[in-house]
């Protein structure tokens, strides 16, 4: 049987179904605009491929975005005004609320630390002592220095200005010659031939902080050995010195006791370790006794020993 041309025309409407397609024998060039409609189209049938990169798609076609919504985020100009909810933003370490327009301003504080809204002042001529931090308790006549080391990095402590020297003078004991005029000037005598003590006193002044040294001037009348014993006491009011139950110390000039002296030259005798063991207090007065026995047999100057005074160096 010879076939007749069909013609486009010669067809019914509806008469070509899916069954007389081959697969793939339509392209997108013979589909109409908006031909296809979400109803023609398989659950998650358009993937991220099936999207061209520049498509402009609406955002009232997008699901749970509100109308005010942009889908480019890192520019801040993009985030309009609104209410972004709590569970789109990460949880902050901070009260959140208020706004730049509503800051909490402080009450205002008052004393020695004054406050205007969120300002402080710390008020002229109001730092005393007690708001310092200091590492030990004031006392009257100290001053404030730097401790690196110290609590607070500060520390009270007595006033500079270096050592200071007191002179005593030499009071007379027994078998001395008393207020002779020797070489060096006025002096207590200690004799050559028989044993003598001379002695002075020392008042721990207020300004007291730490014991220097202690030295004995003499001039000697020969040359040689004098046995000499240096004895020490402190004592505060109220006690009995040289009772054995008070501050006292002895010491033996010298290993021997002994110290070798030259024929009319004065000598500077230092005698410091008789004052160790003492407790130096303001209300402390020291006794200082020396005492020669020319009679021993170490002694073998023979002569007299002009005693002219007495030096404390303290600081």
């Amino acid at each position: 049987m010879p076939l007749t041309k069909i013609t486009r025309g010669a067809l019914t409407a509806d008469i070509i179904d899916s069954t007389k397609l081959a697969d793939n024998a339509v392209d997108t060039e013979h589909l109409a605009n908006d031909a296809v409609e979400a109803a023609e189209l398989a659950s998650d049938a358009v993937v991220n491929l099936s999207v061209a990169s520049d498509a402009a798609i609406a955002t009232s076609k997008i699901s749970g975005l509100a109308a005010s919504a942009t889908t480019d985020t890192t520019n801040a100009d993009n985030i309009g005004s609104g209410t972004l909810a709590a569970a789109r933003v990460a949880t902050l370490n901070q009260n959140t609320t208020g706004s730049a327009a509503t800051v909490t301003t402080n009450a205002n504080l008052t004393g020695e630390v004054t406050s205007s809204g969120n300002t402080a002042t710390v008020a002229d001529n109001i730092i005393d002592e007690a708001n310092l931090k200091v590492s030990n308790a004031p006392t009257d006549g100290h001053m404030l220095t730097a401790q690196s080391g110290d609590t607070g990095g500060l520390t009270w402590a007595a006033a500079g200005g270096g050592n200071k020297t007191v002179m005593l003078p030499p009071l007379v004991g027994y078998n001395c010659a008393a207020n002779t005029i020797s070489d060096g000037g006025v002096c207590v005598r200690m004799l050559g031939d028989q044993y003598s003590a001379v002695g002075t006193v020392w008042g721990v002044p207020s300004d007291f902080s730490a014991f220097v040294s202690l030295k004995i001037f003499v001039l000697s009348h020969s040359a040689g050995n004098v046995y000499l014993n240096i004895r020490t006491v402190a004592v505060a009011a109220g006690e009995q010195p040289w009772d054995g139950n008070t501050d006292e110390d002895a010491i033996a000039f010298g290993v021997s006791g002994t110290i070798a002296v030259l024929y009319s030259q004065t000598h500077f005798l230092d005698v410091s370790t008789a004052m160790d063991g003492l407790t130096f207090e303001a209300d402390h007065w020291v006794g200082i006794h020396v005492r020669r026995d020319a009679t021993h047999n170490d002694d073998t100057q023979d002569d007299n020993l002009d005693v002219m005074g007495f030096e404390v160096i303290y600081s």
